[in-house]
């Protein structure tokens, strides 16, 4: 979600996430399957070992104790 989107839209992300679904915006969903689409075998994995935790953390839904772990307390 973008800080730039109407409010509508967050209305919607919002609703999406409560019913336990993911939300990515249109441009965040192009960025992302874009980004995929012109991956190449031998790329570097862009992300470190922590940053990976953490996202899988999240991709779990663990979103309270992926921030909490991140952050030390």
């Amino acid at each position: 979600m973008l800080k730039s989107q109407a409010g509508d839209e967050l209305v919607h992300a919002i609703q999406e996430v409560c019913r336990g679904s993911i939300y990515l915006s249109p441009n965040i969903s192009r960025t992302v399957v874009d980004a995929y689409l012109s991956k190449t075998g031998d790329s570097a994995d862009p992300l470190s070992g922590r940053e990976r935790q953490v996202l899988q953390l999240v991709g779990e839904g663990k979103v309270h104790e992926s921030h909490r772990r991140a952050t030390g307390d």
